[in-house]
Parts: structure tokens; sequence; C-alpha cells
């Protein structure tokens, strides 16, 4: 029910929806890491929710998997990428 009501337009609660809050975290996580700039990096995001942090980090180039048990909320992320980039998503049996 919290997944319909904020997609409905509902109040966001915990949701940060500033890219740069995004950019500011991905600096954050790569400056903690021992590995070069120019190496990927391999974040999970648990809870993800749909989370703008995946869409951008994996548009700078890392590899992100993202988790969820909400079917609306890993709709709403997917929905980030395109509908026509699909062959990196894992589907389960509630999808």
């Amino acid at each position: 029910e919290t997944w319909k009501d904020i997609l409905n337009g509902g109040p966001k609660r915990w949701k940060i929806d500033d890219v740069e809050a995004k950019q500011k975290a991905l600096t954050h996580i790569t400056d903690a890491t021992s590995t070069s700039s120019d190496t990927p990096l391999r974040i999970l995001c648990p809870l993800a929710g749909d989370d703008q942090f995946v869409h951008y980090a994996w548009s700078q180039g890392h590899d992100v998997t993202a988790i969820d048990i909400v079917p609306d909320a890993l709709k709403a992320m997917r929905f980030q990428f395109g509908e026509n980039n699909k062959e990196d998503w894992v589907s389960t049996s509630n999808n």
C-alpha cells in the first residue's frame, strides 16, 4: 500500500529525488574504495525501491545490483532504464 500511495502522488516519505545527492553519494563510495578510479565498482543496493541512485551509478559504468520485494517499486525503477533495456534484468517468479 505504501508504494501505491507514493506512485499515485502521495507523500514521498524517505525518498530523495535530488540527482546532486546521488552524485555526492557515489563520490563518497568511490572515494572510500581502494580500487583505481577507472575500475567499475560492484554496488549492492538492498531495499532500493525506485531510487535514482541505481540508474545514476549504472550510467557511470558501475555494476549495480538492486534488490526490493515490492513489485511496484521494481516496476518504477525499471522505467528509469527504458522499456527496451531489458537484457540486464533478472526475472523472478513475482514478475
